[in-house]
């Protein structure tokens, strides 16, 4: 069972949390949390330089899976 961890990325003057991110999956077996995204390319650079800091700030490993990862896969195995 995954229980969700959010990575706060920050704080308002209040120590309100302002912006933080949430990874899909954790594989423990790998220590690694899986992204995954359908979402229209253009929208992705939010999503991936969130990826970016969560990894640089709190020393974790997130993989992400974009549409074009998804499109190749059903291609592969139709």
């Amino acid at each position: 069972m995954y229980e969700p961890h959010t990575f706060v990325l920050e704080r308002g003057p209040d120590g309100a949390v302002v912006e933080a991110f949430t990874p899909d999956f954790f594989l423990p077996g790998a220590n690694l949390y899986l992204e995954l995204t359908t979402q229209r390319s253009g929208l992705g650079a939010k999503k991936r330089r969130k990826v970016r800091e969560v990894q640089e700030r709190h020393g974790i490993v997130v993989v992400l899976h974009e549409r074009r990862h998804f499109e190749r896969l059903r291609r592969l195995y139709p």
